[in-house]
């Protein structure tokens, strides 16, 4: 199977609503640069779970990911990231 074929086939969710860490501008871009260039996480869909106060930093962090070519989206409501990783995606 190629990657697109393969790509959203492994789900990932990944919970840091207990977590006390907060991360700078330039952890969040390093940390999502590692993640996208991570071949372990290749063509995996990830969701990432953060407390709503958390949402802002998440998003940024979700968009360096996905610029650099990982499949991955924040979410605050659990329900959300549990229904966007069972999504099947259209062609």
């Amino acid at each position: 199977a190629t990657e697109s074929e393969t790509a959203g086939k492994y789900l990932l969710l990944v919970d840091t609503r207990g977590a006390n860490v907060r991360l700078s501008t330039l952890d969040n871009i390093e940390l999502g640069t590692a993640v996208a260039a991570e071949p372990a996480l290749a063509g995996k869909k990830i969701a990432l779970l953060v407390a709503p106060e958390e949402k802002v930093d998440a998003v940024f962090f979700e968009a360096v990911t996905r610029s650099r070519g990982a499949y991955l989206r924040a979410f605050s409501e659990f329900e959300s990231a549990i229904a966007w990783l069972i999504m099947r995606e259209q062609p």
